[in-house]
């Protein structure tokens, strides 16, 4: 069944190339490959993103038992993607994580989590803030919206 499509196509394609000439056809095809290539390397420019340089890591015996991810902006700071191993939980781990990148951050610090969290970041200062007076870029930065589940945090 592939063959059938496959043999259409290029025939489809020869006629096409016959009726209106190769010239015309490319010129006909130059113009939108030009402008997807343009958008496709401002795409590729604009989310270009080193984010694996803003992860912070606790190793153990060359495995990673803990990771956080800053990320730090002129007016403040995320904090993203806490989390310790099971077997390394209660071992204070995920708190050392959170205040040494606390003292690295930009003041405020933002984070979201989910509401079973909020204890454990209230015991390390943050607060919760209504998401409605978070600014939209930071909003997104947190990934609120869409996600109503989740708690955005504050570290004055």
């Amino acid at each position: 069944m592939k063959w059938v499509v496959w043999i259409f196509l290029v025939l489809g394609g020869l006629c096409l190339v016959l009726l209106i000439g190769p010239g015309v056809l490319l010129h006909l095809l130059a113009g939108p490959a030009i402008v997807l290539a343009i958008g496709g390397f401002i795409a590729l420019l604009f989310t270009w993103n080193d984010d694996w340089q803003n992860f912070w890591v606790i190793e153990h015996e060359q495995t990673i038992i803990a990771c956080a991810k800053l990320r730090r902006h002129s007016r403040y700071s995320a904090l993203h993607d806490v989390y310790v191993v099971p077997h390394w939980r209660s071992r204070g781990l995920g708190s050392y994580l959170v205040k040494h990148l606390g003292q690295q951050a930009t003041r405020p610090l933002y984070l979201s989590c989910m509401p079973n969290l909020v204890k454990f970041y209230n015991r390390l200062g943050f607060t919760p803030v209504a998401s409605a007076k978070l600014p939209p870029l930071l909003q997104y930065d947190l990934g609120i919206p869409g996600r109503f589940e989740v708690v955005p945090l504050k570290l004055p």
